[in-house]
């Protein structure tokens, strides 16, 4: 099947995933009444399309090679977008300009994006993100002054394998809601940034298969919603030090040295 006709794409139809079916193509333009929309290795024009779907609250876009910025793909007029997954998206190498417009998305997640070099764009103004996740991305090094500053309703913040990134005091202070940050193998994280010392909501705080960070700052067990502390496969020195925090009565302590 090459084509499907407009008898096929109903009117009200909610939820709609397409998975690598190159050659397949739908009528113009998509059904206005759509929420949720999965593309896996599909056509630009399509991604194109999104603008016409004014009610889309969760987009999921999967291995467009081709695609470096997004920039093609009108992204400020989804007004209703709550979610967004970029998944395999290898030549992408800086977020959308387009994101910044976006004022109801709450949850952002970046997986195996190997090209992806800047956070800089995009990220402003995104006044009701709640979730950030970055995993996966190699050609990531850094984060710049202005790529968390403004995130200041964000919760919930994961790094995981992107194995060139430092994470420097840059922005953190401006997390103000953040409950929950996840560093997973990070192997540049040398040390926690400091501005964590004045997150008012953190309450859990994961470290894993960081193999070169030897130590936790003492002004962790300050702070006053702390309540997990995992510390995962991580230099051998770490685990040593904090074996006397187990018995801090405020935290819940997972102290645990993974074996090769």
């Amino acid at each position: 099947m090459s084509f499907l006709g407009d008898s096929v794409v109903v009117s009200s139809l909610q939820r709609l995933e397409l998975h690598i079916c190159p050659k397949l193509r739908l009528p113009m333009p998509l059904p206005s009444s759509i929420k949720q929309l999965t593309l896996e290795r599909w056509n630009d024009p399509l991604l194109n399309s999104v603008e016409t779907l004014p009610n889309l609250s969760s987009l999921c876009v999967i291995g467009f090679d081709e695609v470096e910025t997004f920039s093609e793909a009108p992204l400020q007029n989804l007004r209703s977008l709550e979610t967004l997954i970029i998944w395999e998206c290898y030549t992408l190498t800086r977020l959308p300009t387009e994101l910044e417009n976006l004022t109801t998305l709450r949850i952002l997640k970046i997986y195996f994006c190997g090209g992806l070099e800047s956070l800089t764009e995009g990220l402003r103004n995104l006044a009701s993100l709640k979730e950030l996740v970055i995993g996966h991305c190699q050609s990531l090094k850094s984060l710049s002054e202005s790529s968390l500053q403004q995130l200041t309703t964000l919760e919930t913040l994961t790094f995981s394998h992107c194995p060139n990134l430092e994470i420097f005091s840059v922005g953190f202070q401006n997390l103000i809601a953040l409950r929950s940050l996840t560093l997973d193998c990070l192997p540049q994280l040398t040390s926690l940034p400091k501005e964590l010392r004045h997150s008012p909501r953190l309450l859990l705080l994961r470290t894993k298969n960081c193999k070169n960070l030897k130590t936790l700052p003492k002004w962790l067990l300050n702070l006053p919603t702390l309540y997990f502390l995992d510390i995962i496969g991580c230099h051998p020195e770490l685990h040593k030090r904090c074996k006397d925090w187990t018995g801090a009565a405020h935290l819940r302590v997972v102290n645990e040295e993974l074996s090769l």
